[in-house]
């Protein structure tokens, strides 16, 4: 098989197609580590619900308040994958490429190529990260806030009814600088989270590769899609849970919102909850990051691969 690079449109449409299928498919325990992460800003109430796990969440939320709210906000959350998904991924390489060549393709010929090194991982990807998700944040703090969202008891109305109205309601209160709430942790939490979770699969896919002699295919993906959701999940869930606090940020007894920042979260959290509260959801984080990791990165590197093989079929044709 011919030696062929993708464009950067070719990653770009890859990886678009990738993040929408991962977020599809993991929706219900993202709302379970939203869930797990705002309990506790307020004392429970008589007759509120207390999650003790993901699973216990997922449980409880679908039997008690309905199936549907395990998906509330999915339209958000496409969106919200659609932009940011498609940049932190699908720019990555052409990143990578224009810190090593200065363009956004590689060489056809592999003897002028570089070794990438841990550093350019690094910077790519959490500059790639940090990109996405200035656009991504409206979407991304309309889909928390429906996320958080509790079935009310009879007689009570909803501020907002679905991703539309999630908009027009935020909007209406806060302005339009309002979906920007929350963007001074969304970017640091999101650079630091796409760096450990692409870092640490392409450097696995390269152990695996150097140590087992794997080849390019599902299991090699799978395995490094395993590594990206475990350190994404452990090392991004602190900023995580301050960064879903942030966009929930509920009104206190004195009028006022609970949370005045990022630092004001922290503070708050470890005083009143423990410093291990920052781990709230980790689990459920975890798993979906995990499973969101495998259906991503797989689907991606599959889509890659078939590309390359088709291109190269078509290069060794043409010569």
């Amino acid at each position: 098989m011919a030696d062929y690079r993708l464009s950067p449109a070719e990653n770009i449409g890859c990886s678009l197609i990738a993040s929408c299928v991962g977020e599809a498919v993991t929706y219900p325990f993202e709302v379970a580590k939203v869930r797990l992460q705002i309990q506790g800003e307020r004392p429970i109430e008589p007759g509120q619900m207390k999650l003790r796990g993901p699973l216990d969440a997922i449980w409880k939320v679908g039997r008690y308040e309905h199936p549907k709210y395990l998906f509330a906000g999915l339209p958000s959350g496409l969106l919200r994958h659609a932009i940011a998904g498609t940049l932190r991924l699908g720019l990555y390489e052409p990143t990578i490429n224009l810190l090593l060549y200065g363009s956004g393709s590689a060489p056809l010929d592999p003897s002028e190529r570089k070794e990438v090194a841990l550093w350019h991982r690094m910077l790519a990807s959490s500059t790639t990260g940090a990109f996405a998700m200035i656009f991504a944040n409206p979407a991304e703090l309309v889909k928390t806030k429906l996320q958080s969202a509790q079935k009310l008891p009879q007689g009570q109305t909803p501020p907002f009814h679905g991703t539309l109205s999630c908009f027009q309601h935020v909007i209406k209160t806060e302005g339009y600088m309002g979906l920007m709430r929350g963007l001074s942790i969304a970017i640091p939490r999101m650079a630091w989270q796409n760096m450990a979770e692409i870092t640490a699969y392409d450097l696995t896919k390269d152990l695996l590769r150097k140590h087992f002699e794997m080849k390019d295919g599902f299991p090699l993906f799978f395995v490094g899609s395993l590594s990206a959701g475990f350190w994404g999940a452990y090392l991004g869930n602190p900023l995580d849970c301050i960064k879903t606090r942030i966009y929930n940020n509920p009104i206190g007894s004195d009028g006022n919102p609970l949370y005045k920042g990022p630092i004001d979260v922290a503070v708050k959290m470890i005083r009143n909850e423990g410093l291990f509260s920052l781990w709230k959801g980790v689990v459920p984080l975890w798993i979906h990051v995990s499973a969101f990791s495998i259906a991503v990165f797989v689907t991606y590197d599959m889509l890659r691969l078939q590309i390359r093989k088709f291109k190269s079929q078509d290069l060794t044709e043409a010569t």
